[in-house]
């Protein structure tokens, strides 16, 4: 393959890159650290930069991350006012960063292999979903990755037996200083290439066999100089955060009255099995939110072994760079030094940062390893090309006539064929992670819309009011929060002061006391996603009165317009389901919903006083000896009709005039004449619920009077 042809191919993937990490960028709505760092973003006065180089006295505790990052957010603030803006610079670093770790892997392999490693490289990174994720979220990580390239080609190129220039020096030392800038978080990075640095320059006094005394020398004197680039990183990272870095986010931190109450810990140990296990999903196979290891987790993991065995064996031999089939000359590349290089800036970056998170009693995310990722791809890749080059020279030795054209196309064919079974299936959860967020935007949009004026909103920490506040503050409106610090006794005390209100859980939390309490109040709306939970109080006959009557319906009539005046049960209609309802059970033919116990409720706030046909398909429950499943239906305080369920999904339709409307409450009512545990009545089953009927779909439909 010509370069002109690999760079073109380089260029590819670079836009496929591009597009997992800008499309849609926007879309997903900021979470809390995002929206933490851009209020501190905001309050930075850049006007006098050289300001900030002594570290920012300005950030209120938000110490760990560096003047850096900071700048390139205000850069992205000043461009794209907004959430966009908040992501264009991880954005942008991110997709540049795939085609310079695919040229940095070159270096670790022959001539020959040279090309193929650097494209199999730069897809691993292009498609990895935790590379693709901390690339569409404006927080540090993005950059701290870059580094942890860069820092692998310095590693590299100073193991050459070629001096280093004067320029190479200073541009060394000016990454390690930029490093610093970052965070704190970059000091694991940088300390563990020091270590590495030094182990590499015991090396040159003690294998007198890795090349001439001259080699030897400039190797040395490489080390020396990158140690001293590491090391003007490293003291500068220590004075700008060691002193000041608070390690915990202020939100989160609770008074000393609350901290017997909250002492239950609810976060991951950085020690244990789950996180390995976490660890290793995020190396392979997943982002931040899927983190399952599969059988192609497994699989990376083990080429990643293979790609070090590769460069202590397979590429050491004499005359491994000449054609196929002829010996060359001997391989000068000091392979086990690239093999320390490769294996180091994977354990050393996660190890430190573990024992960081250890000594300073935080726990575990993955984003604190996510530095080993790219050393972990890039012995990954050497694994899939050194297999393919065994490969190849098996085909040799067992097809005496093997045509020089299928010998070429073997390899690449090979790397290609591991790359679509292993690599390729990563575009899934790296298109699919980053928009697995809570949606604030939307959560917002519907207090806008539901909580009435002098409501109060009550949460549990600081959580929900910076996140849900930032979208508020978007759309000028004003919610009276009020923050019981995961106590159940203050919640108790704000029921009893105001006549109705709102309960509102979400986030990380150092105790589960305050939602476990909130559980005590009608449900109205619930996420897995942080944990989001929205109630109200003090029932749901009060909230329906409050928001069905007179103006206020609107709120209400705009909920259910959005829907296209029904419901596909397929989740988030939580807002106009009243009691009775199970979670969503969503199925690849379709999806539907369980109505639980005697009675369910669904607001139907159609808006103007019409003629209307309400359909529905439902179906009962069905097991041996079931009696008929009857359905009286009403419509507030008006009974409607009673239909019964056979065996099997059911459609019916009930039409209500206009007078209906006018007088009652829009609220389906549903009673049912039978509700069974499916563990009572079915064999096998350990469903606990009090299933009544399953709901497929109820549709509202205007009709002519009169009309069918």
């Amino acid at each position: 393959m010509s370069r002109r042809s690999a760079l073109f191919l380089l260029a590819g993937i670079t836009a496929l890159a591009g597009y997992l990490r800008w499309h849609q960028l926007a879309v997903p709505s900021l979470w809390l650290d995002e929206i933490l760092h851009l209020r501190v973003t905001r309050e930075l006065d850049w006007s006098q930069p050289w300001r900030y180089l002594l570290g920012l006295r300005e950030t209120r505790g938000y110490a760990e991350n560096g003047s850096l990052y900071y700048a390139l957010q205000s850069l992205g603030q000043w461009l794209f006012p907004g959430d966009l803006g908040v992501r264009v610079a991880p954005a942008l670093v991110g997709t540049l960063t795939v085609p310079l770790f695919g040229l940095v892997a070159g270096w670790f392999a022959p001539t020959r292999q040279r090309q193929l490693v650097e494209l199999a490289a730069a897809f691993a990174l292009a498609v990895a979903p935790l590379h693709v994720y901390y690339s569409r979220e404006g927080r540090p990580y993005y950059l701290l990755l870059a580094l942890a390239v860069l820092l692998l080609a310095a590693l590299a190129r100073a193991v050459r037996p070629v001096a280093l220039q004067r320029r190479e020096l200073v541009a060394f030392a000016g990454l390690c200083v930029l490093g610093a800038y970052i965070g704190v978080h970059a000091l694991p990075l940088l300390a563990s290439a020091a270590v590495l640095a030094s182990l590499l320059l015991l090396t040159t006094w003690r294998a007198p066999s890795s090349g001439t005394e001259d080699g030897r020398a400039v190797v040395r004197h490489n080390q020396i100089g990158l140690l001293i680039a590491l090391g003007i990183g490293i003291g500068l990272c220590a004075a700008l955060y060691l002193t000041r870095s608070q390690h915990n986010l202020p939100s989160l931190e609770l008074g000393d009255a609350q901290r017997e109450i909250a002492a239950a810990p609810v976060f991951e140990s950085p020690l244990g099995g789950e996180t390995l296990r976490r660890f290793v999903a995020s190396m392979t196979t997943a982002g931040t939110p899927s983190l399952h290891v599969g059988e192609r987790a497994l699989l990376l993991a083990l080429l990643a072994g293979s790609g070090l065995v590769a460069l202590l064996l397979a590429w050491r031999r004499p005359g491994a760079e000449g054609p196929p089939g002829q010996p060359g000359p001997p391989d000068e590349t000091p392979y086990r030094r690239l093999a320390l290089i490769g294996l180091g800036m994977f354990v050393l970056p996660a190890a430190g940062s573990l024992a960081a998170l250890v000594s300073t009693g935080r726990w575990y995310h993955v984003r604190y390893t996510a530095t080993a990722l790219p050393a972990f791809l890039l012995l990954a890749t050497l694994g899939i090309v050194g297999l393919a080059v065994l490969g190849e020279r098996l085909a040799r030795r067992f097809t005496a006539n093997l045509p020089a054209l299928a010998s070429r196309a073997l390899q690449p064919a090979l790397v290609v064929a591991a790359l679509v079974v292993v690599v390729l299936p990563n575009i899934g959860p790296a298109l699919a992670d980053p928009h697995d967020k809570l949606d604030w935007r939307d959560i917002a949009g519907y207090v806008d819309r539901m909580v009435l004026p002098g409501e109060p909103l009550v949460v549990s920490t600081d959580w929900p009011i910076i996140c849900l506040g930032h979208y508020l503050e978007q759309r000028g409106r004003e919610v009276e929060f009020v923050k019981i610090w995961e106590r159940s006794d203050l919640g108790q005390e704000v029921v009893a002061e105001r006549q109705r209100g709102w309960l509102l859980s979400a986030g990380v939390r150092k105790s589960d006391h305050g939602r476990t309490w909130m559980h005590n109040y009608v449900p109205i709306w619930k996420q897995s996603r942080e944990a989001f939970a929205l109630f109200y109080f003090p029932d749901l006959e009060d909230l329906f009165a409050t928001r069905f009557s007179g103006e206020r319906r609107a709120f209400f009539e705009q909920e259910f317009a959005a829907r296209g005046l029904g419901f596909e049960f397929a989740g988030n209609e939580e807002p106009l389901q009243g009691i009775g309802w199970s979670y969503p059970e969503i199925l690849p033919e379709h999806h539907f919903q369980w109505a639980l116990g005697e009675q369910a409720e669904l607001a139907v706030p159609i808006g103007r006083a019409r003629d209307v046909r309400i359909e529905m398909r439902a179906y009962a429950l069905a097991y041996s000896g079931a009696p008929d499943q009857v359905i009286s239906i009403w419509l507030g305080d008006r009974f409607l009709e009673q239909v019964g369920l056979k065996r099997d999904w059911n459609q019916f339709a009930i039409d209500v005039p206009a007078e209906v409307w006018e007088r009652e409450v829009p609220v389906l009512r549903f009673f049912f004449s039978d509700s069974q545990r499916p563990a009572d009545v079915l064999e096998g089953s350990t469903d606990t619920r009090d299933l009544a009927a399953a709901f497929d779909w109820v549709r509202v439909l205007e009709v002519e009077r009169g009309g069918a």
